[in-house]
């Protein structure tokens, strides 16, 4: 269990129930504000208790141990309350456990049952090197017994009550007659060790650091740093004591040193924890030593001053030796510093120099001399943050007025001295004045800023335009007859003859300006739905137009369009001058593509056109997509041709994309029902007589007919073609019906020289779909009234009073089949020369 972090439990924070030979280890996880058990631990297979952090148990224990051979180490177990508060319970089956390293703090309020340690029984601990601190008042350490077998020494027990421990029913109130009774305990510790805080087991007690034995192999601490393996710390954490005196803060290696000179060094906290009541000492040529202390807690680093100071008045060298007293800290090497420190002779200074204007080298004039060595070096400051070397210099000051004036000599042995003069310099002007550029036929009007300090007045003003002409006066305008660049000089004249002048620069701007640019866009048509991004450069300001109008508020350099038409754009420089329209850019508008098409048939198996008949401007161009809705690729042409293999309705679908508009796209989807073509037919002969004509008669569903051979008709290309008789004729009738399907039907004219009517000698009543009726033909009649039957006996077994019906004979009478035999038929009828026919004969009936 490693690395967790547990909140607010109302009972255990971990617990584990191990078995033997059981590998457990619970390490580097944090416990806070659990109310019961931090980390409760029983069973036979004992385990590892590793840098687990136990904070804020609130009435509670921070681990129980009810298992034998456990491990803890280096644990921070801290619980508070009113009541019973525990840091660590072993129980009496505990056996074989060890405690190594752990820091412990209890702040129960409750002494009789605020217990740092308490031990109920058991035998064979090792306890070692942790701090039992119980900071509530009650017991440090509390055994219900003695063990048996124990080693336990080199703890640090602490309580802020009288109660320090308990052993067998008899209190104990230090850890001298602790440790006697519990026969343990010689080498440890009763130290308060001024943790951090209450959750921060740091201990601030520099006698733990190096007081503790190495046992158990611990390497690292709860942070993970290295052990001392010789002098361990005592607790969880090891920690380092370092203070170092690492400057001689003063005196230094000045001249002139008095005779009460402070001591005074910097001290650096190298360690974790904080010093208190810090002793140190020091000491001047071997003389006397002289101590202090700094009171109360020390934590970071600080410069202290002795209480006596150092007589450094006799020129010569002091040698310096500082150091801690009795620190006891880990690192002896930066606890002693030695300095030497020396007492010069310093140079005598002295300079003069001559009043002048601003601008004008000011002379200096300096002397220096020393008693004993040489002068190796002289500095000026002038006091306008610049410096000068050497004896005689010559300054500038920019500006009249009063100027501190340092002169500095140093010796050869580093010593100097130095003398400070007020300067004045005669009141001088600052020549100053703002220009604004101008746009060309406009005046410059420079604004004359010019001052001088109080007791000088400015007398005369020179302006020099940069072109060759000159001006006076305060504030005169100038007018360029040239658009370009001039440098504009003022000099300005004091009463005492004081000069100064300034130069700077104006620009003339001409309206035009061959960095003004307008850009040529990627296209010159607006994509409907989208705009048309115009540029400009070359100006600070800019005016588009549309159709020669300004458009509001389009005065940036680039300009989105939006609608056809003449675009141009006026530019505007630094000071607003404005330059004529460019030349126009002429837009257009390219509006979105509407997809449409239409298609000729639809019939399976037949090859149907696809005609694209979009809506797309001349200005666009696009791409074809063909979806037919039956799975099949799709295709990318204009109009395709494509033929469907089955039946059925399909969904066509036509996407059409915009290759120049890229945003633009459209769709149109039609359902195309595909028909199968009507069967071919054979119809019943015509019969016709010789030199008649007949109208023929093909079936109606066509849109379109041909009749082949084309002989003998009026017009093949009709449905009811009329025959003028010449021959016999067999016709093929090509019928295409409005799918497009193409149906072959056959028709045969048979000539006959008069009326008459005819009938088969026999048929075949099984309801096989094949001659099941039997009826008579006619050959030029207009009606037939009569047809019969009549059995071998004579009987009348059918009539039709209206032949005409061609309903036929089916072979039955009566609702019975009738038997298979030779059956006689008669029918009556009017030709079409009017005259009466009448005709009989035989028919077999087959079954």
């Amino acid at each position: 269990v490693d690395s967790n972090t547990l909140s607010k439990f109302v009972y255990h924070g971990i617990y584990v129930n191990t078995q033997i030979g059981s590998q457990t280890r619970v390490s580097a996880n944090k416990i806070q504000n659990t109310r019961d058990v931090g980390i409760y631990l029983e069973g036979n297979g004992g385990g590892e208790f590793i840098s687990n952090r136990i904070l804020g148990t609130d009435v509670g224990k921070g681990m129980v141990v009810r298992a034998k051979n456990a491990v803890i180490v280096n644990n921070y177990i801290q619980s508070k309350g009113v009541s019973s508060s525990k840091g660590i319970e072993l129980h009496a089956i505990a056996d074989g456990t060890k405690i190594l390293f752990n820091s412990i703090n209890v702040g129960s309020i409750d002494i009789t049952n605020g217990r740092a340690l308490e031990v109920q029984g058991g035998s064979n601990y090792i306890i070692k090197n942790n701090i039992f601190a119980n900071t509530g008042g009650g017991y440090a350490a509390y055994f219900a017994s003695t063990p048996a077998v124990k080693d336990i020494d080199y703890n640090n027990y602490y309580s802020t009550g009288t109660s320090f421990g308990y052993l067998g029913g008899q209190l104990f109130n230090n850890l001298t007659s602790f440790g006697t009774a519990l026969n343990s305990d010689a080498n440890s510790k009763n130290l308060n060790p001024n943790f951090k805080a209450d959750t921060a087991l740091l201990p601030f007690q520099k006698q733990l650091n190096g007081a503790g034995i190495s046992s158990g192999n611990i390497l690292l601490d709860i942070d993970g740093e290295l052990r001392n393996q010789q002098a361990p710390d005592i607790g969880a954490q090891e920690f380092m004591v370092d203070f170092g005196v690492t400057r001689l803060v003063s005196p230094t290696n000045d001249c002139f040193q008095k005779d009460s000179t402070p001591v005074t060094i910097y001290l650096r906290q190298f360690g974790d924890i904080p010093f208190i009541d810090l002793k140190l000492a020091y000491q001047v040529n071997n003389g006397p030593i002289f101590k202090d202390t700094i009171p109360g807690t020390i934590s970071n680093d600080l410069e202290y001053t002795f209480k006596r100071p150092q007589d450094m008045s006799t020129n010569g060298e002091y040698l310096f030796k500082i150091w801690l007293v009795e620190n006891g800290d880990d690192n002896l090497n930066n606890d002693t510093l030695v300095v030497l420190r020396k007492n010069k002779n310093a140079p005598r200074v002295d300079f003069s120099y001559v009043t002048q204007c601003a601008g004008i080298g000011v002379p200096f004039i300096g002397t220096a001399s020393i008693d004993t060595g040489f002068i190796s070096r002289i500095e000026w400051d002038f006091g306008d943050s610049t410096i000068g070397v050497g004896y005689t210099p010559a300054h500038i000051f920019d500006t009249s007025g009063t100027y501190s004036v340092t002169m500095r000599a140093i010796s050869d042995q580093g010593c100097f001295s130095e003398v400070k003069k007020n300067i004045v310099l005669k009141s001088t002007p600052i020549a100053s004045f703002s220009v604004k550029d101008a746009c060309f036929g406009t005046a410059v009007k420079p604004v004359n800023t010019s001052l001088i300090k109080p007791g000088g007045t400015i007398s005369n003003y020179v302006w020099k335009w940069g072109d060759g002409q000159t001006s006076t006066g305060f504030e005169p305008s100038h007018q360029y007859n040239i658009s370009d660049t001039f440098d504009i000089t003022l000099i300005a004249t004091a009463n005492n003859g004081c000069v100064d002048s300034v130069v700077k620069k104006s620009i003339t701007y001409s309206l035009e300006n061959g960095a003004f640019k307008l850009n040529k866009p990627a296209q010159d048509f607006i994509c409907e739905g989208n705009s048309l991004k115009l540029s400009a450069s070359g100006a600070n300001g800019y005016q588009w137009l549309f159709n020669k109008l300004p458009i509001d508020g389009a005065v940036d350099s680039v300009y989105q369009a939006t609608k056809a038409g003449d675009y141009a754009v006026v530019f505007v420089n630094g000071l607003g001058c404005r330059s004529n329209p460019t030349q126009p850019l002429k837009i257009k508008f390219n509006p979105r593509s509407v997809a449409k098409f239409n298609f000729d048939s639809y019939c399976v198996g037949s090859s149907i056109q696809f005609r694209d008949s979009s809506k797309v401007d001349s200005l666009n161009r696009v791409s074809y997509s063909w979806n037919f809705g039956d799975g099949s690729p799709s295709q990318q042409v204009g109009n395709p041709v494509y033929t469907y293999s089955k039946e059925g309705e399909y969904k066509v679908s036509l996407i059409i994309k915009s290759t120049v508009c890229t945003n633009q796209a459209d769709t149109l989807e039609k359902a195309i029902k595909v028909e199968l073509p009507i069967k071919g037919k054979r119809y019943e002969p015509v019969s016709v007589l010789e030199n008649k004509s007949k109208k023929l008669e093909a079936r109606e569903f066509g849109v379109k007919y041909e009749w082949t051979p084309s002989t003998y008709l009026d017009n093949p290309k009709i449905d009811e073609p009329k025959y003028t008789a010449g021959k016999e004729q067999t016709y093929l009738i090509k019928i295409t019906a409005k799918s497009g399907c193409i149906t072959i039907d056959t028709l045969q004219v048979v000539l006959y020289s008069k009326c008459d009517i005819r009938a088969p000698e026999g048929f075949s009543p099984n309801d096989d779909g094949k001659n099941d009726k039997f009826y008579p033909f006619q050959i030029g009649i207009k009606n037939m009234q009569v047809f019969r039957v009549y059995d071998r006996f004579g009987n009348l077994v059918y009539d039709d009073k209206n032949a005409n019906s061609s309903n036929g004979w089916e072979g039955t009478h009566k609702g019975k089949k009738l038997p298979i035999g030779t059956y006689v038929w008669v029918a009556e009828g009017i030709g079409e020369d009017d005259i009466p026919v009448k005709r009989s004969g035989n028919v077999i009936l087959i079954k």
